[in-house]
C-alpha cells in the first residue's frame, strides 16, 4: 500500500468551508449529479457498513472537488482543506483504482473511483479507522469487486429482459404478419371493409403499442357523405373533427409513405389536441382508388426504471416514440385494407353493371306489354322483403331478389300473338305460356353464376296442393325460394291492370292469399307476406293502381255483373285461362 506523504490530520477531511453554495450545473448539471447518486448509494452502502465509516460523493471541476449532498444533489459545495491537499487528491486520484492515504496513526482516507456518467471525475470517500492497512485494502477491494460484479450482472440482466421484449416484439411482429393470410380469407367481396378492419386492427394496436387506431374514409374527411363514420380502436379524446383536421395537416405528405410525428421531432405533434403525443398517418388505398386513412395515435408510455429512466429497447431507440417498426406495421394494414377496398369498389361496379344487363333484358320484355311494365323489378323487391321477413341470410336475399328479376325471363320466348293476346287462352295458347319457366331456365342455366337463381325461376308456378305446373311438385318439395316468389308474383299479377281485366284492388288480393294460403301457396310465406304488407303496398303503388281502377269504373259505369263477366278468370299466379271460378283453385 502506497502512503500519501502529506499528514492529513490536521486537515479536517471533508468538512465544507464556508457554506458556500456552487450552481448543480457547474458540474455537469442537476440531472445528471441525482443519477450518479443513485447509481452509487448501493456501493456506499456497502463501503459504510464493510468499515464502519461513512462515505462522501465527491466531483472534480477542473482542480476543484466539490462535495455533492446526499440524498439529493440540490446544491454542491467545495471540500475545506489546504492547498496541498487539493493538490494531493488531484494527484492521487485514479479513475480505474482505489487510492489510500494515511491521515494519521490508525487513519486512512480511502478514494473508491465510481462510474463518470458526469464527465468529470468522481469518486467516494471516507476516512476510515484500521489497525491493519492490508486487511483495509483487501475488504475494501473485495466489496468494490462484488459491487463490480453485481452491477454487471444487473446490467445483463437489464440487457437480457431488453433482449427479451425485443424477442417478444418481433415473435408478435411474426405472429401478426403470418395472421394475414387469416386476414386475406377475410378479404371476400362481400365482407366491408370495416369487417376486415375489426379483425386487423385490434391486434395491430397491441403490437405497435398505440393507445387508438382510426380508420377514417375520405368522404368523411371531406365532408361529402354525412353518413361516412370514423371507425376507432382504442380510447381516445380527438374529437371528430380533430381527425378530419389531422388527415387534412398530413394528408399530402402521407400519399406516398407514412408521416411519423414525435414530440419534440420538427413541428413536433399536431396541436389540434394537446393531448396527441405523437401519431402515424398513412394512405388506405391502391392506385387511383382511395378509401381513406389510417391514423395511429399515442405511443403507450413505456415502463421506467426505479431512477424514473425510461426503458430502451434492444435498438436502443425510445419505446416512447414511434419508429420504422410500427411504421411498418401501420403500412402493411394500410396495404390490407387498401387493396380490399379497390376489391370491393371492382366488384360493386362489376354487379351493378351485370345487374344493369339483367334489368335491360327483363326491361326488353316488359317493354312488350305496356300492361305488365316493371312486373319483375316489384316481384324481385318484394320476394327480398319477404325473404328478409323469414330471416334469410343477406346473401339468399340478394339471390331471390336475382331470381325475382328473372323469373319471367322465358316470355322472351313466347310469340307476341299469345303473350299479348287481349283476350282468354285456348288451350294449346295456355299450354305454350305455361312453357316459360322451362324456357327460362334453359336460358339462364348457360350462366354458371346465376345457378341459384334456377329453382325459382323453374318453379315458381308450382301449387302447395300440386295442382301447379310445370313439375306438379307439392309441399315441401317446391324448391324454397320458389315457394317466395310464387307469392309476390301473384299478387302482382292479381293487382295490375290487363288488357282483359282491371286490376283487384289490395284488400281483394290480400283476402285471396288468406284463402289460398296452405292450398296454393306455403302458409309461411303468406303470413310473412302480410306482417309485411305495407312494404308491398309501397312497392307496388297500390294507391295509384286503386285510384286508376276506381277511375275507370266510373267512366265505363259497368254493372257487378258486367264487370265480373269482362274479367278473364284468373288462377291467382297472373295467368289466363278458359272459363273458370274466379277464386283460385
Amino acid at each position: 500500500m502506497t502512503e500519501f506523504p502529506i499528514d492529513l490530520s490536521s486537515g479536517g477531511g471533508l468538512t465544507s468551508s464556508n457554506g458556500a453554495a456552487v450552481q448543480a450545473r457547474s458540474t455537469g448539471g442537476l440531472g445528471q449529479l441525482e443519477e450518479l447518486l443513485w447509481k452509487c448509494r448501493a456501493l456506499k452502502s456497502a463501503l459504510s457498513e464493510s468499515v464502519g465509516a461513512d462515505f462522501e460523493l465527491v466531483v472534480r471541476n477542473e482542480y476543484v472537488w466539490y462535495q455533492v449532498g446526499w440524498p439529493n444533489a440540490a446544491t454542491i459545495e467545495p471540500i475545506r482543506a489546504a492547498e496541498e491537499f487539493a493538490s494531493a487528491i488531484n494527484e492521487r486520484f485514479d479513475p480505474r483504482n482505489t487510492a489510500y492515504v494515511r491521515c494519521g496513526p490508525g487513519e486512512y482516507l480511502v478514494i473508491v473511483p465510481v462510474a463518470n456518467i458526469t464527465r468529470q471525475d468522481s469518486a467516494l470517500l471516507g476516512k476510515v479507522s484500521a489497525d491493519d492497512p492490508v486487511l483495509l485494502k483487501r475488504l475494501v477491494e473485495v466489496v468494490v469487486q462484488h459491487h463490480a460484479e453485481r452491477a454487471r450482472l444487473e446490467l445483463s440482466q437489464a440487457e437480457a429482459e431488453s433482449f427479451m421484449r425485443q424477442v417478444t416484439v418481433d415473435f408478435e411482429e411474426l405472429t401478426w404478419l403470418r395472421n394475414l393470410s387469416t386476414y386475406i380469407e377475410l378479404c371476400e367481396v362481400h365482407n366491408a371493409v370495416t369487417e376486415v378492419a375489426a379483425a386487423t386492427l385490434p391486434s395491430l394496436c397491441t403490437l405497435i403499442g398505440a393507445e387508438t387506431i382510426a380508420l377514417i374514409p375520405s368522404d368523411f374527411v371531406a365532408g361529402t357523405n354525412s353518413a361516412a363514420r370514423t371507425y376507432v380502436i382504442g380510447e381516445s379524446t380527438v374529437r371528430s373533427s380533430g381527425y378530419r383536421e389531422i388527415v387534412k395537416k398530413y394528408c399530402s405528405a402521407a400519399v406516398n409513405q407514412p408521416v411519423v410525428r414525435n414530440l419534440g421531432f420538427g413541428e413536433g405533434v399536431d396541436q389540434c389536441n394537446a393531448e396527441i403525443r405523437n401519431l402515424i398517418l398513412t394512405r388506405v388505398g391502391r392506385s387511383e382508388h382511395q378509401f381513406g386513412w389510417l391514423l395511429a395515435i399515442n405511443k403507450i408510455p413505456p415502463r421506467t426504471d426505479e431512477f424514473g429512466q425510461k426503458f430502451h429497447n434492444a435498438q436502443g431507440y425510445n419505446d416512447s416514440e414511434f419508429g420504422t417498426f410500427e411504421a411498418g406495421m401501420v403500412s402493411a394494414a394500410a396495404v390490407l385494407l387498401g387493396s380490399h377496398a379497390r376489391n370491393v369498389a371492382s366488384f360493386e361496379e362489376q354487379k351493378e353493371l351485370f345487374l344493369g344487363m339483367v334489368k335491360a333484358l327483363v326491361n326488353s320484355i316488359d317493354a312488350k306489354d305496356p300492361y305488365t311494365c316493371g312486373h319483375s323489378e316489384r316481384v324481385a323487391h318484394m320476394a327480398r322483403c319477404l325473404a328478409e321477413e323469414l330471416q334469410q341470410p343477406a346473401e339468399e336475399c340478394e339471390q331471390i331478389y336475382m331470381a325475382g328479376l328473372l323469373h319471367d325471363i322465358g316470355k322472351i320466348g313466347i310469340p307476341d300473338s299469345v303473350l299479348l293476346k287481349p283476350s282468354g287462352l285456348n288451350d294449346d295458347e295456355l299450354a305454350t305460356i305455361k312453357r316459360h319457366p322451362e324456357m327460362g331456365a334453359a336460358i339462364v342455366e348457360h350462366l354458371p353464376q346465376l345457378g341459384y337463381a334456377l329453382p325459382g325461376i323453374m318453379h315458381h308456378h308450382e301449387s302447395f296442393d300440386g295442382r301447379g305446373y310445370p313439375a306438379g311438385l307439392r309441399g315441401e318439395d317446391i324448391p324454397w325460394s320458389a315457394r317466395i316468389l310464387a307469392v309476390p308474383d301473384a299478387y302482382d299479377a292479381m293487382t295490375s291492370n290487363r288488357p282483359y281485366r282491371a286490376g283487384m284492388t289490395a284488400e281483394r288480393a290480400e283476402n285471396i292469399l288468406r284463402e289460398g294460403a296452405g292450398r296454393q301457396w306455403d302458409a309461411r310465406v303468406v303470413e310473412a307476406f302480410l306482417r309485411r304488407v305495407k312494404n308491398m303496398h309501397v312497392i307496388c303503388g297500390n294507391a295509384a293502381k286503386t285510384a286508376a281502377v276506381a277511375a275507370l269504373k266510373e267512366s265505363e259505369k259497368p254493372s257487378n255483373d258486367a264487370l265480373s263477366s269482362s274479367l278473364s278468370p284468373f288462377d291467382g299466379s297472373g295467368e289466363r285461362r278458359s272459363p273458370e271460378p274466379l277464386m283460385p283453385a
